[in-house]
This record gives C-alpha cells, sequence and structure tokens, in this order.
C-alpha cells in the first residue's frame, strides 16, 4: 500500500473535467488530533488511522485526564467545525470520563469555532509550523507512520512556539470579528 498520495494532473478543454486518475481513496493515512495548551504553549499530538467519532473522544479524554492530573477542575476545548465534533462526540466524552474516577468533577466545556474560519483554532496556527519542521523536504520513500515519529519527535524535543508568540496568537485571536461563534 502506498503512503504518499500519486495524483497526475492533466489539462482539459474548457468546461470539460479530465479525470485524472489518483490512488488519493486508497493510500495509507493518519489523521493527526493536534492540541495547544494555551498557557505553556506546549503542543501534542495524536495520529489515528480514522478520523472517526470515538478516536477524537480517546483524545479528548487523554488530554482531560492530563490536566486533571495536574489539578485542573475546568478545561475549555476550542474546536473546529469538524463532523465529528458534534453532540454524540460531547455524550459519549462524558460517558467515558463518568467511568474514570480520576475525571470526576472536572467541567469541560467547549467553543467551536465558525465553520471555514481557521483563523479563529489557535492550533491552526500551529499546523503551518508543525509542517514546516516536521514533513517539509522529506525522502519521498518515508511511511506515513515514519512521517507520524517524526512530528512527535519534533514536538518532544520543543514546542513550535513559546508561550509569548501563543499569547500573541490569542490576542491577534480576540481582535478579529466575533461573528458566527457557538
Amino acid at each position: 500500500m502506498l503512503s504518499t498520495t500519486c495524483t497526475h494532473y492533466a489539462w482539459a478543454e474548457k468546461n470539460t473535467a479530465p479525470g485524472p486518475p489518483s490512488n488519493e481513496k486508497r493510500r495509507e493515512k493518519l489523521n493527526g488530533f493536534l492540541a495547544l495548551d494555551l498557557n505553556s504553549g506546549k503542543t501534542t499530538v495524536d495520529f489515528q488511522p480514522q478520523a472517526k467519532t470515538r478516536n477524537a473522544v480517546h483524545v479528548i479524554a487523554l488530554i482531560v485526564l492530563r490536566y486533571a492530573s495536574l489539578g485542573f477542575r475546568q478545561i475549555l476545548c476550542i474546536l473546529d467545525n469538524c463532523s465529528i465534533h458534534n453532540d454524540s462526540m460531547k455524550a459519549a466524552l462524558a460517558e467515558l470520563l463518568a467511568e474514570i474516577p480520576l475525571a470526576q468533577g472536572i467541567a469541560v466545556d467547549f467553543l467551536h469555532t465558525p465553520a471555514y474560519s481557521p483563523k479563529f483554532n489557535p492550533a491552526e496556527y500551529l499546523i503551518r509550523l508543525v509542517r514546516k519542521n516536521s514533513l517539509y523536504h522529506l525522502p519521498h520513500a518515508m511511511t506515513v507512520q515514519q512521517r507520524a515519529e517524526r512530528v512527535h519527535r519534533h514536538l518532544a524535543q520543543a514546542p513550535p512556539q513559546t508561550p509569548q508568540q501563543v499569547k500573541n496568537i490569542l490576542s491577534h485571536i480576540y481582535r478579529l470579528p466575533k461573528s458566527g461563534w457557538s
């Protein structure tokens, strides 16, 4: 199975579709769940083979448990409007956390950015840096798993931005117009 996309582009006459061959649906994929601690600037990523609600629930539960172990009692998650970030995900997360003693008494709130508004999500500002620092100019033969390990390794060495840079991103976001928030 291939781990990189092999898409071939073709020219077509005006108002026609060329139908180029692609293996996009059959290639090996990993979905990254990037989490940014807005206080410390620490960035973590978890890779899952599918972007399904249950995968998001497990990733968010692990984040909640990490902060619960540090003594936090209230956690705000800023999520984009991905289809898996819905009420069923929140209900499944609440059900899972209710079974874990460490999570008892932890309030988890969600803030959804407006649709198609990456400028409102602090993690989006870091995705570019993660890609630049970890994924550009790699050998073609690297597998998806090797690329994921490289991202993990780079994030473990140092966060892509300092806490002050994260604060600057938040200041920028707060100055943006706030229509469409939920």
